[in-house]
């Protein structure tokens, strides 16, 4: 997911809302630090140090953002339906999305990359898709492409309206789920944006089922969170899912953006929003197990084969996962708490971020040695986080000010 959703809603305490909100800001600097270092924007990627460019883990991230959606979603909207509230739900997600949205759709055709005017018009009706609509291809600009993941929030958003009107509909959707993501991965000629919304659900509607589940009274989190976060990024380098679907005879083919070899980033995505949530889930120890034990075992087929050394991003993958063992007693989830402010500005910056790439480097300052490339990013991450911090603290709340003072758009 985007980080779309404010989580000052939550009905937790606000120091642990702050856990939610800096868990928010940490996939942010995931995507953005994944971008930065393998774009070559700024700086040729081949020449910046493989120590910096696996620190990033975006598409991870963008897991964790779609459990988060769910979460929030599913806990703000616990009254019971009616078409009133319906309405008054899709237009503070329009009010909360839209207008940063197309502001940043605005930067990047500015900027474009001579992407065709029926891309930036599929963009702005939220259509964009890195898989293909049949014989239709409206992939998000190049210059922007996180937009993507704005799609398949969208989707969610709507078929959120269904499971809020009839719950019971939850596990069938769950199930009809899992058939997508496998028909996707096995049968060629499956439409793979279909599977990815299916792949895709199941993360969102984890989230879902988590704002369900009852809190913990204590200030330790169940999980630890930071041995969860090398967990996370050290699953995402070793492709664990995919390994793990090759070696029982399904290896990968043409698959969609997000697909069933994903699955493997679930239970650390579960297991972060938990614990930064304090959530009590069922099978907290199975999940555990697993989080910890598919990049382990991973890691460790990889060095018995000799195979470990092949690609830089195993390498990278078994570190992260080496990282989280030393971590693994360590509950404690107030560090996260120092990212919040990074996360209350999160969905401008994830928008945003790419496009100041382009806006940088034609100002002439994308870096030709380390020291410029620094230099660069810093001013990079310095005016994104301005722009982001003024959409986000200033726009934001006059807007939401302008629609509670109209009853009749806030009445549910």
């Amino acid at each position: 997911m985007t980080p779309t959703a404010s989580l000052r809603p939550s009905v937790s305490p606000a120091s642990h809302d702050r856990w939610l909100e800096g868990l928010r800001g940490l996939a942010a600097l995931l995507v953005a630090t994944e971008h930065l270092s393998f774009m070559g924007i700024l700086y040729p990627s081949e020449r910046i140090s493989p120590w910096i460019r696996f620190l990033g883990a975006g598409h991870a991230a963008v897991l964790v953002f779609f459990v988060l959606s769910g979460y929030v979603i599913s806990l703000t909207n616990q009254v019971v339906f009616s078409a009133g509230r319906a309405r008054a739900y899709l237009g503070r997600r329009a009010l909360r999305l839209l207008p940063i949205y197309w502001l940043a759709l605005a930067l990047t055709l500015c900027v474009g990359l001579g992407d065709p005017l029926k891309i930036y018009v599929a963009t702005a009706l939220m259509l964009q898709n890195q898989n293909s609509y049949g014989s239709w291809l409206l992939y998000p600009p190049r210059a922007n492409a996180p937009m993507w993941s704005l799609h398949y929030e969208m989707v969610y958003y709507l078929l959120f309206l269904v499971i809020w009107r009839r719950e019971q509909w939850f596990r069938p959707s769950m199930l009809v789920a899992i058939a997508l993501s496998i028909a996707g991965w096995i049968l060629p000629d499956f439409p793979r944006f279909i599977a990815g919304y299916g792949c895709g659900w199941l993360f969102w509607g984890t989230g879902w089922w988590l704002a369900r589940q009852p809190k913990m009274s204590d200030t330790i989190s169940p999980t630890p969170l930071l041995a969860c976060v090398f967990l996370l990024i050290g699953t995402h380098h070793l492709g664990c899912g995919g390994i793990f679907l090759s070696r029982i005879g399904l290896p990968q083919k043409d698959i969609s953006t997000v697909n069933l070899s994903n699955l493997a980033s679930l239970p650390c995505c579960l297991l972060l929003v938990s614990g930064a949530a304090r959530r009590v889930i069922p099978f907290r120890r199975l999940i555990t197990w697993l989080a910890f034990g598919l990049p382990i075992i991973t890691s460790l087929l990889l060095i018995v084969t000799g195979r470990v050394g092949e690609m830089p991003q195993w390498v990278a993958g078994t570190i992260f996962t080496a990282m989280a063992l030393p971590v693994a007693a360590w509950r404690s989830g107030h560090w996260l708490g120092w990212l919040a402010p990074m996360g209350s500005i999160s969905y401008a910056f994830y928008l945003f971020h790419m496009p100041m790439f382009w806006v940088v480097r034609r100002l002439g300052l994308a870096g030709d040695t380390p020291l410029r490339f620094a230099g660069a990013a810093l001013i990079w991450f310095s005016l994104t986080a301005i722009i982001a911090a003024v959409l986000e603290l200033w726009l934001q709340p006059r807007l939401r000010r302008w629609w509670q003072a109209r009853p009749i758009l806030t009445a549910g």
